[in-house]
């Protein structure tokens, strides 16, 4: 998995990437996911280990569990994995697994007076006592569910009962998008199937046609130089 570089209007508790040489096929509707087509997007994966990674870096990751979110209409596979190297790698090895040994604890915060010393023991006191265990799959879930909320969008929807498949399930997402990307760089697919500029980065990567990716990205490079000495042109005057 390659961790991503994403912005979010706020912290994503995980690290966040991508399953390199997956596709999810914008052709195809899924009949178990209520029929949604894919986002036509590599398969995210959430890696839950305890260790921060950095933006590009690669890990070599154990896949757990999968989310089908629907985002926008769309099928948004996530991937709940975790790292090899995570010291808990070895005790987990399907999504039941996962909220015994990834367990995620918020405290409730009931209220907080500062105004007396003796409060504010008792509130730090009922922050102790009044917890609550949250599984790291649910709170995945709820993550992904709300995180478009604050631009304006409605909270995203997830198939399968709402609930993570298991490891054998997420092993079938990943073969499948992984075939739906080998068409796409085999050119097996009929043109227009797959979004253009998607098209175009693997046909850059793969060197598949190399000639027309260097002529098209030379005709665009010059129209925008070209665009933008019109415009220093123009106000000049």
């Amino acid at each position: 998995a390659i961790i991503r570089c994403s912005f979010f209007n706020y912290n994503i508790n995980w690290n966040y990437g991508l399953l390199p040489q997956t596709c999810e096929d914008p052709t195809v509707a899924n009949s178990e996911v209520d029929g949604a087509f894919g986002n036509n997007d590599p398969v995210d994966v959430v890696e839950i280990g305890d260790r921060q990674g950095k933006i590009g870096e690669i890990l070599k990751v154990k896949p757990l569990g999968a989310l089908a979110m629907i985002n926008e209409g769309e099928l948004d596979w996530k991937i709940v994995a975790t790292s090899l190297d995570d010291p808990r790698a070895s005790l987990v090895n399907d999504v039941g697994d996962v909220e015994k040994h990834f367990p995620i604890i918020f405290l409730l915060i009931l209220f907080k007076w500062s105004l007396l010393r003796m409060l504010e023991y008792f509130c730090l006191l009922t922050h102790l006592i009044w917890y609550n265990f949250q599984g790291t799959l649910t709170a995945i879930r709820d993550w992904f569910r709300d995180y478009k909320i604050p631009d304006g969008k409605p909270a995203n929807k997830f198939g399968l009962g709402n609930k993570a498949a298991n490891k054998d399930y997420a092993l079938k997402v990943i073969t499948e998008t992984n075939e739906a990307w080998a068409k796409l760089v085999k050119r097996t697919v009929p043109a227009g199937d797959f979004y253009p500029l998607f098209q175009t980065f693997f046909l850059a990567e793969f060197e598949t046609n190399f000639l027309q990716f260097f002529v098209s990205n030379i005709l665009y490079s010059f129209f925008l130089s070209s665009f933008f000495s019109v415009l220093v042109f123009f106000n000049g005057f």
